[in-house]
């Protein structure tokens, strides 16, 4: 474990970061030496952390599409611009003179003109990228490292990195895949894909195509007539689960296991919420509680997972001292 006497130097907020495709929203943090990434789509939520042991950065520059797509909207917004107040002249003005038409369409061409050189030399001006490769899984995050974001995740890279040979020197036994999860609130991905399953039929207008839309609808009743027969302390921890509501999620399944103590999979969400809570000991002390009634793969894969994120939890705690300024 790597100790100095700086606390302040252990976590670097997470920044805000721009993916190249996927979710709109999403952030990179390090705390300790755990790099950590989190995005966020209507449906629901992913967070990973990352040892920096595991963790690899590539910088590439690319051409940024948006740049393109700016540069040929811009010439019809502006001449549409230009039609909108030359319509609102003739609105207000009896018979406006072709002078005023031809000096409106004509000012907006240029301006849609220059606007879209502008935009067009911009998007030759290649931009910056950093790619976050990540062994031994092989997944990869690429995002966007310009501007003043661009020099803060700079930043946060050169420090992950510094952090990364000061592991490789002083850790006898890294870490050896990253943690995550990604929780997705049950409605929301059933009106997710009913909305996909409404557009095959939209767009062949062939109406019994919307049979399809049964599909998820089925699926997300079955679940919750499933979910219905649990006790209602469980139904609600189960939606406190799924908002990452962890304390709140522990007191009703604390609440499920007082009416129903037998309750296994009430048990296993109190093992499963501990560990989300960073009690380790308490996950280990409630695991000993049922692991007469588990099989040897499913109790040998909930300790390995408790051990695992024991160890994530202590290298966030990990200090690092400051590097040395010039």
């Amino acid at each position: 474990m790597i100790q100095t006497a700086n606390p302040s130097d252990r976590q670097i907020d997470a920044i805000p970061i721009r993916l190249l495709s996927g979710p709109s929203k999403a952030w990179l943090g390090l705390e300790g030496s755990v790099l950590t990434y989190r995005d966020k789509v209507w449906s629901g939520e992913t967070c990973i952390d990352i040892p920096v042991e595991l963790a690899s950065f590539f910088e590439k520059k690319r051409f940024k599409g948006d740049w393109l797509i700016a540069a040929l909207l811009s010439p019809i917004l502006l001449l549409g611009m230009g039609g909108t107040v030359f319509g609102l002249w003739h609105l207000f003005v009896t018979n406006p003179s072709e002078t005023v038409m031809v000096g409106c369409m004509g000012t907006a061409g240029v301006l849609g003109l220059l606007a879209f050189l502008i935009l067009l030399g911009r998007f030759c001006v290649r931009d910056t990228t950093l790619t976050l490769h990540v062994v031994p899984e092989g997944f990869a995050i690429t995002f966007w490292a310009n501007g003043t974001k661009g020099i803060a995740l700079r930043q946060l890279v050169d420090e992950s990195m510094r952090r990364k040979a000061l592991v490789e020197e002083t850790i006898a036994f890294p870490m050896k895949r990253a943690v995550g999860d990604r929780i997705v609130q049950p409605w929301k991905r059933t009106a997710g894909f009913v909305f996909l399953a409404i557009l095959p039929a939209v767009f062949t207008e062939i109406p019994w195509l919307l049979v399809v839309v049964l599909v998820p609808i089925g699926l997300h009743l079955y679940s919750a007539c499933a979910m219905a027969r649990a006790p209602q302390a469980y139904r609600r921890a189960a939606t406190c689960f799924s908002k990452r509501q962890w304390h709140a999620a522990g007191e009703h399944i604390a609440t499920c296991l007082v009416q129903f103590p037998d309750d296994l999979p009430a048990r296993l969400a109190m093992i499963e919420l501990k560990m989300r809570m960073d009690d380790y000991d308490g996950a280990e002390s409630a695991l000993a509680e049922i692991q007469n009634d588990l099989d040897v793969d499913t109790l040998q894969s909930i300790q390995h997972d408790i051990v695992i994120r024991r160890r994530i939890a202590l290298r966030k705690s990990d200090t690092f001292s400051p590097r040395a300024r010039d």
